[in-house]
């Protein structure tokens, strides 16, 4: 979410729980261990599949729920806070690997993450 807040862009502010206040410290002070994330490789083939569909139905999600536009803020305030966002930007970009073979396809994932 960067370090500049729109204000015009808040939804609602909340204090940060002492769990939320836990799994972002840990996840601050070690990006690289997954601690509370554990990203895993599927494999998925489905020729039905549609991009545009998918980007559609994802942003109808984060328009319904708070969660998926909030953010965390433990810095520059009295205390580490939650922001519920109006809006945030979403990227979901997509790769073509399918000309790899399946372990290759699981070790690009695996460096891309």
């Amino acid at each position: 979410m960067g370090n500049k807040i729109d204000k015009k862009n808040i939804e609602d502010v909340y204090h940060m729980s002492d769990i939320a206040k836990g799994m972002t410290y840990h996840s601050l002070k070690d990006p690289t261990a997954s601690i509370y994330q554990n990203p895993k490789v599927y494999r998925f083939i489905d020729k039905a599949f549609d991009l545009q569909l998918f980007k559609k139905a994802f942003a109808l999600m984060v328009e319904k729920h708070a969660i998926l536009r909030t953010g965390f803020k433990m810095f520059g305030f009295d205390e580490p806070i939650q922001i519920v966002y109006k809006k945030i930007p979403l990227n979901i970009e997509d790769y073509d690997i399918s000309h790899l073979n399946h372990p290759q396809q699981e070790e690009y994932v695996t460096n891309f993450l």
